[in-house]
């Protein structure tokens, strides 16, 4: 069952300046020898410039949506804070995201590699998700997935808690920020992913990016609709993140 958090933290509080994730436009579809004219949706795409105490970062290219998770889980992953509480305030101004930090901090604590590392190591054993469940996650996985169904151009992930229900969900067209949405989401309600065991549901690739956020964030598996790098699968069997590929609900690869 999904819980009543995921409806919760995919409201406008989270937006900042709202900006719909979907255009409609006008289409000629070709099928069975015949052109009609058609309306279809395609997925909005916005550069978005995160700022750091009023000082340019990063751009990233990604749905205009969302933009205050965002920000949190891409600044914790990379490693300028180790809790949502080292940000004091979050300004959003049409594709701009200020954030401002705590007065202890203006640079990154630790250079991100030396964190990931530090973290990532402390894990002994692949934690496996709930098998059994996962045909039930895959039907609520899906039906969250509105975006993508009537766009077919957009990434989803959610975070799982106790293996058995979703979190936190996210759509976004990068696949890594799909999975920054969804790590902010946890850090705005004090989420510790470390505390229990955690995995995350996604829809593209592993590649060794999702490996390192899982492993800085304390996730222990990551279970995708997609395939695994050879990269990721080596950097996952090194740091004991369990990986699963092609889920099919069902069906699925174990990689390690």
């Amino acid at each position: 069952m999904v819980t009543e958090k995921v409806s919760k933290l995919i409201n406008p509080e989270f937006v900042g300046v709202y900006v719909p994730m979907k255009k409609e436009i006008q289409i000629k579809r070709f099928k069975w020898g015949h052109i009609t004219e058609e309306r279809d949706y395609v997925a909005e795409e916005n550069t978005i410039e995160l700022l750091v105490n009023g000082e340019k970062r990063f751009t990233v290219s990604m749905s205009p949506e969302e933009l205050k998770p965002f920000a949190y889980g891409y600044l914790y992953t990379t490693g300028y804070i180790s809790t949502g509480k080292d940000i004091k305030k979050v300004c959003i101004n049409k594709n701009t995201v200020d954030v401002r930090l705590s007065d202890k901090l203006s640079e990154p604590l630790v250079p991100s590699q030396s964190k990931r590392d530090v973290l990532i190591n402390a894990f002994d054993n692949v934690v496996p998700p709930n098998f059994k469940k996962l045909p039930t996650l895959f039907k609520s996985f899906s039906r969250y997935s509105t975006i993508f169904d009537e766009t077919g151009g957009v990434h989803s992930a959610a975070a799982i808690c106790d293996k058995t229900s979703i979190m936190y969900f996210s759509e976004d067209i990068g696949r890594l920020s799909a999975v920054d949405k969804v790590i902010g989401k946890a850090l705005l309600d004090n989420i510790d992913f470390k505390s229990g065991e955690y995995f995350l549901l996604i829809s593209g690739r592993i590649s060794i990016e999702v490996i390192q956020k899982a492993g800085v964030t304390g996730i222990r598996s990551i279970v995708s609709l997609s395939a695994p790098t050879a990269t990721a699968i080596d950097n996952a069997n090194k740091y004991k993140i369990g990986i699963f590929g092609f889920w099919r609900g069902k069906t699925f690869n174990i990689y390690n």
